[in-house]
């Protein structure tokens, strides 16, 4: 009788474990298919800094639209590229002297925080210190990473506080890392 209990237990037991397994893979596969805007990174600008147009475009595809800049003499050369990153998101990256230095980026989901949109492009919390607290609109400068260096970064939307562009300027010339 002992002997048919322990059986029996054992038994119970590894049905219960296994259950709870199968329970947390399938939580976990649900959880991973129905990863929003919010949740991930759509654009690693960081990884895309200073890069090349081949470069990104082996990243984000091919772009929708290439546009050069030829009106001021100045501003050559230069050209805008645009990506379709999702459904209504969009990234338009401007290259300098073959270079990925200004990043716009539109998400067709608003983002709740400033920190929560800069999070979908790739920076950490620690690297843009404070922009969770920023107001609408407010620009940072001299933002730093491991991999380049901003001369602004930008978050702005609508007054309800719903966060739907980031924009990332890198520095220009010899400043950059």
């Amino acid at each position: 009788m002992i002997k048919g209990f322990t059986v029996c237990a054992i038994a119970t037991a590894l049905a219960f474990v296994s259950f709870l397994i199968i329970v947390g893979l399938s939580q976990n596969r649900a959880r991973t298919s129905s990863t929003s805007e919010e949740d991930g990174v759509l654009i690693d600008v960081d990884d895309l800094a200073n890069q090349d147009a081949d470069y990104v475009d082996g990243i984000l595809g091919v772009p929708s639209q290439i546009t050069p800049i030829t009106k001021r003499s100045l501003m050559r050369p230069r050209e805008f590229r645009y990506y379709k990153l999702s459904e209504g998101t969009t990234a338009n990256i401007q290259f300098y002297k073959g270079q990925a230095k200004l990043f716009s980026i539109y998400f067709s989901a608003p983002a709740s925080t400033p920190l929560s949109a800069a999070m979908r492009c790739g920076f950490e919390s620690a690297e843009l210190g404070g922009l969770q607290r920023a107001p609408l609109g407010s620009t940072w400068t001299g933002v730093e990473t491991e991999k380049a260096r901003y001369r602004r970064v930008t978050v702005g939307g609508s007054a309800a506080g719903e966060y739907s562009v980031f924009q990332a300027e890198v520095y220009y010339g010899g400043l950059d890392k």
